[in-house]
């Protein structure tokens, strides 16, 4: 069978078709299985998540490509994956925070990012520091609300790491199949890396590279060998001494005490 790149998690060639055909699958991923499935978003998730649900009155709300965080009818923040990132869009004008200070751009002219005039990537500790100060911004400059610090929830354990079958049978990624010659089926690919690819090269030119840690493999314990029991010394004649006798025990003194006899009265 041809080689294919595979570099494209929407469109991978799974088998053979009919004839010279083969066939090639697609998947419809939601948000909420890209978190799911990368332990590094997964991490920054559950911090903004939790941040946004520490204001008052704000209700969360989930749609197939992004999370959404409201007061009444308006939408305060978004998350959503960009370039294969988690992303903020937030309902504040660009410039309102110092973008020195708290690097953030204007994506308002992407049809999804429209009505958001701030837009933050979140891959690093540093810039969940900044998606924390744009979002506080954001609620505190249009509502009168003050955190009010509800019980955390975590999602790291809420959301396990799940395979694309548990995802697919949860409804969580759409996958359909379809018959390609070899040709159809490097353009699908091809142009399915293209977009992925281009969205994160623009977040790396706006934003710069930021390297994920590599989580340090774990290392084998090695098992100390076992010792051997000690062998029982061969008792002789030679080296048996005569059992040492007994120590005696001593005899406590014991002290009786007699009641005195009464003394006899006068007869009259």
């Amino acid at each position: 069978m041809e080689k294919f790149p595979s570099k494209s998690d929407s469109v991978q060639v799974v088998g053979k078709g009919k004839g010279n055909k083969v066939k090639v699958a697609k998947y419809d991923r939601s948000f909420l299985s890209r978190v799911i499935q990368d332990d590094w978003i997964k991490y920054f998730y559950d911090e903004i998540k939790n941040y946004c649900m520490a204001f008052e009155k704000v209700k969360e709300r989930s749609s197939w490509d992004a999370e959404s965080f409201a007061v009444g009818n308006d939408t305060i923040v978004k998350m959503v994956i960009f370039g294969g990132e988690l992303c903020v869009c937030v309902a504040l004008d660009y410039g309102a925070v110092n973008a020195k200070d708290f690097p953030h751009a204007d994506f308002s002219k992407k049809k999804k990012f429209a009505g958001f005039g701030t837009f933050a990537p979140v891959r690093s500790p540093q810039e969940a520091r900044t998606a924390r100060r744009l979002i506080a911004e954001a609620f505190t400059s249009r509502f009168i609300y003050t955190e009010e610090f509800p019980a955390k929830v975590d999602y790291m354990e809420q959301l396990p790491m799940q395979d694309d079958e548990s995802l697919i049978e949860s409804k969580q990624v759409k996958k359909s199949e379809s018959d390609m010659t070899p040709t159809e089926a490097k353009k699908a690919i091809a142009a399915a890396e293209k977009a992925e690819d281009d969205e994160a090269k623009e977040l790396e030119k706006t934003f710069g590279k930021v390297k994920r840690p590599v989580r340090p493999k774990k290392q084998p314990v090695e098992k100390k060998p076992e010792e051997a029991p000690a062998k029982a010394p061969v008792v002789t004649e030679e080296n048996t001494a005569p059992a040492a006798p007994a120590p005696e025990e001593e005899i406590e003194d014991v002290v009786f005490e007699f009641a005195e006899e009464p003394t006899p009265e006068p007869e009259p």
